[in-house]
């Protein structure tokens, strides 16, 4: 049976799963990422002209693209990834397939999350190229082109092994690094000292802190300067100033980003950034999360009235929250947040269709799933109490925090997870 449509995508994973969603009307085939590209060995840059030498990286999938545009597709919709390097993958492919047929009709489609709302949306709202997003790509890589193939040769003079690279993202990594180490060589050590106090109170025993020395911070550079100031203590009355209560709201981690992924994949699951990346890409040709190359926090509003719905049911209506996220500084918003594409696809449900092989991909997912429905909860609340203790020229501090409403950590507890997220 011959197909009506043509669709070009980057990867073979998703094949599969967009043949289900799109139906038997639609030919699926894979360019396996760039097809087009600057020459792998030679520079491939006029710097008369500026103008890039481009070539064809892979023959077989360039000559299957040209062998398909010839057939009589109604439609060839370009449909690889949602970002600058899809969308000079597309330009490169629509130029393939305009040699082999001047008259195909091509449309661009993209699309966050493989799941059939989505991708009907696309297809059902197609668009022309955007010649914008192929000059930004075209531009970082002739600039990394540029920087990265004169020093990575340079480089291999002095380091064994061709396979190290040098360019515009590890020159300045490379600088911060030896700029810290620079600091750490020369940084000149400073003694200081603290005193703790225990006190007895009607309720039981609490330590306190000193933070202030006849009236002022306490510079006690030395172990002379704490013992003269025990020394002035002995003996004298101490007796409790201020006991002031308080409430303290902390605030839910902003869902993930790449590079926020990347960090807590590291810490929590100990996966490497491109394990974590190739893991999460396979999560996302299978339909279980959003695009996971991102920069922006937002979340569409049907993400957010999905994860209030999942959470409004298993915690009820006192754990939805209010929080709104968008992307900071020049961060594109193209995208959304990494999160699930579903809330009901439990991680343990996800976790018994993996199977054993699959573990670390099914960590992956409930990472994601838990900081995603996280990040549209309640704000945890503490009961705080503030206590002042005053003895002779001293005044010595204590705080003592109780849990009051977990809310976000009912479902995502950990607190170095919590302070990465909110700096994200």
């Amino acid at each position: 049976m011959s197909k009506t449509y043509l669709v070009i995508v980057e990867s073979p994973g998703k094949i599969k799963k967009l043949k289900a969603i799109l139906g038997a009307d639609y030919e699926i085939i894979a360019s396996m990422g760039h097809v087009v590209d600057l020459p792998p060995k030679s520079f491939g840059i006029n710097l008369t002209t500026m103008q890039p030498d481009y070539v064809v990286l892979k023959g077989d999938v360039a000559k299957r693209i040209r062998g398909e545009a010839k057939k009589d597709y109604k439609t060839v919709y370009l449909a690889s990834d949602p970002d600058r390097e899809g969308e000079a993958i597309s330009y490169h492919i629509a130029s393939l397939v305009k040699r082999a047929n001047s008259k195909a009709v091509m449309q661009r489609v993209t699309f966050d999350a493989i799941t059939p709302s989505a991708v009907k949306t696309a297809f059902d709202q197609p668009r022309a190229l955007d010649n914008r997003l192929v000059a930004a790509q075209e531009t970082r890589r002739l600039l990394d082109r540029m920087v990265g193939f004169p020093a990575s040769r340079f480089l291999w003079q002095f380091v064994q092994g061709k396979g190290l690279s040098a360019g515009r993202v590890q020159s300045v990594a490379l600088r911060l690094v030896v700029e810290r180490d620079q600091a750490i060589a020369t940084f000149i050590p400073e003694e200081y000292w603290t005193i703790t106090g225990l006190f007895k109170a009607e309720d039981g025993e609490f330590t306190a802190k000193l933070t202030k020395w006849q009236g002022k911070k306490p510079a006690l550079k030395t172990q002379t300067d704490a013992e003269a100031v025990l020394t002035a203590l002995k003996g004298a009355p101490f007796q409790i100033k201020d006991v002031i209560p308080k409430q303290r709201q902390q605030k839910p981690p902003i869902p993930f980003i790449t590079s926020s992924l990347q960090q807590a994949a590291s810490s929590h699951l100990k996966l490497s950034p491109d394990t974590t990346m190739k893991l999460a890409q396979q999560l996302y040709e299978n339909g279980h999360i959003t695009y996971m190359r991102t920069d922006s926090p937002a979340v569409s509003p049907e993400g957010q009235a999905m994860a209030k719905a999942t959470i409004r049911q298993l915690y009820g209506d006192n754990y939805v929250g209010s929080s709104r996220y968008a992307a900071k500084g020049n961060a594109q918003e193209a995208h959304e947040c990494i999160r699930p594409t579903a809330t009901d696809v439990s991680p343990n449900a996800l976790r018994l269709s993996f199977g054993k092989e699959g573990e670390r991909t099914a960590a992956l997912y409930e990472l994601i799933y838990k900081r995603f429905l996280a990040s549209q909860m309640a704000n945890a609340i503490f009961n705080e109490v503030l206590v002042s203790v005053v003895g002779g020229a001293a005044l010595f501090s204590a705080k003592g925090s109780q849990l009051a409403f977990d809310g976000f950590l009912r479902v995502y507890g950990y607190a170095e997870r919590t302070r990465c997220g909110q700096k994200s």
